[in-house]
């Protein structure tokens, strides 16, 4: 045999080879896990459950895990045991704080109505909040509320007594007399108001400063594209059969937060939806405005809770995984 022909041979070998040997590798690896998803009882969020029940998010690929308040659930993500929490971008600033690596990757909600205040008795003028034992969450979420509520009301924090409750004790805190003020959100403050509370401020009054998001670090997006792909793709899936049978799609998310699917909408009608293509040009920081908007946030939080500012707003926000254009949710 001549040298060329040994030589041809070899190369044909290994042309071969090199793909079975690759896809032998491929089969030894172990399968990655599926991208753990933090959630809150918050009426936006329950597209995701939605999207798990109706089969738009594959089980191997996305897994949806329930939290009690965004500090715990935050908390989870900071240490590794979510790949995505669902979270209030001041959350998102106390992330960017500790490390830069975070990325808001898909914005859920702009609250409108949804994040409230409830008193026990009508109060037309806030000055009257002086004195009054003032129920919030611990977090930079409630203190925003709070900061806006004061200076709404032209008082200081002096001016009130602050009492300190997750969501899950909230309802407990006010059935007993503990507080006269609740700051609070949906589905607390459908149940409050059930309850002959009555509201006297809401996030209406503070337009474009309370934005739920998605977030995950940008290595894992990078590392994990399609994965996050997948899990938007569902998202938006769910959000049309939302916008396409409100009332059934109610019915299905209702339960979980203990509401009627009347009440569900009604919760709704507090918060503007953002849709994929608000995503794709806010995400993509071509509106200006929006990020004039989240700096203003940025600093308001920063007043209110004394928080850092973050650096370089704009690199907070990255459309990388979003669903490809032209794609049909």
């Amino acid at each position: 045999m001549k040298i060329d022909d040994r030589s041809r041979i070899s190369t044909v070998l290994c042309l071969w080879l090199v793909p079975v040997l690759l896809a032998l590798l491929t089969a030894c690896s172990p399968p990655q896990p599926p991208i753990r998803v933090g959630l809150l009882a918050w009426p936006p969020y329950e597209l995701a459950w939605l999207a798990e029940k109706e089969g738009y998010f594959d089980p191997d690929r996305v897994e949806l895990v329930e939290f009690q308040s965004p500090a715990e659930a935050s908390r989870a993500y900071a240490v590794g045991g979510l790949d995505v929490v669902a979270l209030t971008l001041d959350y998102v600033f106390e992330l960017h704080a500790r490390t830069s690596e975070h990325r808001v990757f898909l914005l859920i909600d702009e609250s409108r109505g949804g994040d409230v205040v409830i008193s026990r008795a009508p109060m037309l003028e806030l000055a009257r909040l002086k004195g009054k034992r003032i129920g919030l969450e611990s977090g930079p979420l409630g203190a925003h509320m709070l900061y806006s509520l004061l200076r709404r009301a032209g008082l200081a924090p002096d001016d009130v007594e602050l009492l300190y409750f997750d969501i899950p004790d909230q309802l407990e805190a006010y059935a007993s007399g503990k507080v006269d003020v609740m700051i609070t959100y949906e589905p607390v403050r459908t149940k409050l108001l059930q309850r002959g509370g009555h509201q006297i401020f809401s996030s209406r009054e503070i337009p474009g400063e309370i934005i739920d998001v998605f977030v995950a670090r940008e290595s894992q997006m990078r590392e994990r594209g399609d994965d996050f792909r997948h899990f938007t793709q569902g998202w938006f899936r769910a959000l049309a059969q939302l916008r396409r049978e409100p009332d059934a799609s109610a019915a299905a998310m209702a339960p979980r937060l203990d509401m009627s699917a009347p009440q569900f909408l009604s919760a709704l009608a507090g918060v503007e939806m953002y849709s994929l293509e608000s995503n794709r040009q806010l995400l993509g920081a071509s509106d200006t405005g929006f990020m004039d908007g989240v700096r203003r946030f940025a600093t308001s939080v920063n007043l209110a809770s004394g928080q850092t500012v973050p650096a370089q707003m704009d690199r907070l926000f990255s459309p990388a995984v979003l669903p490809e254009s032209g794609a049909q949710p």
